[in-house]
């Protein structure tokens, strides 16, 4: 049992598929387990802006997966970064750190983190659905370029689909340069996996 999880909810926002859930909540705690950390070091620098978008792509990834008590600190902190509030920010430190830590600890104790090693064989990818994967990336450029929240649903549905083709690492980046609101870094990297196919 993961305290705080709602899995529920979590496997809904993510297309039902366990497998594909469980590879999430790993990206997650491997992307996010250290945050804290590094909010509290944009904050020490003054760069309330990078410290802000922080917490906005950890409230982002943690509501769409489930974590509902990560979401509530994370909502808190992006908004008492975005009034530069101190006090209300350092409040909301420890309770995000002791969070993590637990969730971290419980993921690590249960059979969620158990991978299966051959999610992450690369297998190949047929000229069919290579073509398929380029008009699905052509796509979404538009989408990225608008700033439209669309772009994120759709790299998920991208991340389930060719994860194992040795795309995961890349559309997993992809999704966090959208979630941090970096527009012009991502559509660079579609680019990028486009010619890299």
């Amino acid at each position: 049992m993961i305290r705080g999880l709602n899995m529920e909810k979590g496997l809904e926002n993510t297309g039902g598929d366990l497998n594909f859930y469980k590879s999430l909540l790993q990206d997650f705690f491997e992307t996010y387990s250290n945050h804290t950390e590094k909010i509290l070091r944009f904050v020490s620098q003054g760069d309330y802006k990078n410290a802000e978008l922080e917490a906005h792509s950890l409230k982002g990834t943690s509501q769409m997966l489930g974590f509902e008590k990560i979401y509530d600190v994370a909502l808190k902190m992006e908004l008492s970064l975005r009034e530069k509030d101190n006090e209300k920010f350092e409040c909301l430190v420890h309770p995000l750190r002791n969070e993590l830590n637990a969730l971290l600890y419980d993921f690590k104790s249960s059979d969620l983190f158990q991978q299966n090693n051959e999610l992450h064989l690369s297998l190949k990818l047929s000229e069919q659905e290579k073509s398929t994967l380029l008009e699905r990336l052509d796509a979404l450029l538009p989408i990225v370029k608008a700033g439209r929240y669309q772009a994120e649903v759709i790299v998920v549905k991208l991340l389930k689909k060719y994860a194992d083709f040795g795309l995961k690492k890349k559309l997993t980046e992809l999704k966090s340069l959208i979630e941090q609101l970096e527009f012009k870094e991502a559509l660079g990297l579609i680019k990028t996996i486009q010619k890299e196919l």
